[in-house]
């Protein structure tokens, strides 16, 4: 499955997104410096531009996924996310 956030455009923002057991990608829209993730549930974390991270992010904190000092530009950032079973997922967009 696929979430694309590009259509927004105010920061902060802040968007739910379900996450299950199979990979859930994620594009990121122009303008964003700073996405956080948070969710009850472990996750798994892969960026698409590092193939088979699969990083582990804790249950119950904030994360940041993805910084810049610069927004995100014409290129499409994407990254995704899984858990061990069906979750609500808050992205924070700043």
């Amino acid at each position: 499955m696929a979430t694309d956030l590009t259509a927004t455009n105010s920061y902060p923002s802040l968007v739910s997104v379900s996450v299950g057991t199979s990979w859930e990608t994620i594009t990121l829209p122009i303008g964003c410096r700073q996405v956080d993730v948070y969710a009850a549930v472990e996750l798994k974390f892969d960026y698409a531009a590092i193939p088979s991270i699969e990083a582990p992010i804790a249950a119950e904190t904030w994360f940041t996924i993805y910084h810049s000092n610069r927004n995100i530009q014409s290129e499409d950032k994407t990254f995704s996310l899984k858990a061990a079973s069906s979750t609500t997922v808050y992205l924070r967009m700043l």
